[in-house]
């Protein structure tokens, strides 16, 4: 009856730089309950995210780019991914004055178009302070629910680079 989640958190700070994930598994089919995020995180106002989640109600998109907070227009974008492959590829290029966000079908930075799921370039007044942040990924039950499905899910990360 006890469900269990888990992260990774890295111990030194990057600030500005290119930050790409390289997922394999199919983080667009995971259950309504759970949320993947890959992010940077200074506080709870300070984090730049790539999630995956219909936070609780399938009729959401599953995915989004957010630089929080979250609740202040502009600052986030929503789409839906709808994966061919195992295999896909997410990154937000985080620079002073703005930040760019992809997410592709299949591990590369350099796709064709047809292998372009959504982009958004950020430039509001949100844009958080290389100062103290750390990359994270977790993988949660979005206000402690448990899966719907009963079996739980799975966010692979084939791989993980900055530039």
């Amino acid at each position: 009856g006890n469900w269990y989640c888990s992260g990774v958190i890295l111990r030194q700070s990057f600030g500005f730089k290119k930050y790409v994930f390289y997922v394999g598994s199919r983080v667009d089919n995971l259950d309504d309950n759970i949320v993947g995020g890959l992010f940077t995180h200074i506080t709870d106002d300070e984090e730049i995210d790539i999630e995956f989640s219909r936070w609780s109600d399938s009729e959401n998109q599953n995915s989004q780019f957010v630089v929080q907070p979250s609740f202040k227009a502009g600052n986030k974008k929503r789409y839906d991914m709808d994966l061919e492959t195992n295999k896909s590829t997410h990154f937000f290029d985080w620079k002073p004055e703005r930040i760019e966000f992809a997410s592709y079908q299949g591990h590369t930075l350099t796709p064709e178009t047809d292998a372009i799921i959504n982009t958004w370039k950020y430039a509001g007044e949100s844009t958080p302070p290389h100062t103290n942040e750390r990359v994270k990924i977790n993988l949660w039950l979005f206000r402690g629910a448990s899966p719907t499905n009963g079996t739980g899910g799975e966010m692979i990360i084939d791989r993980f680079e900055m530039y």
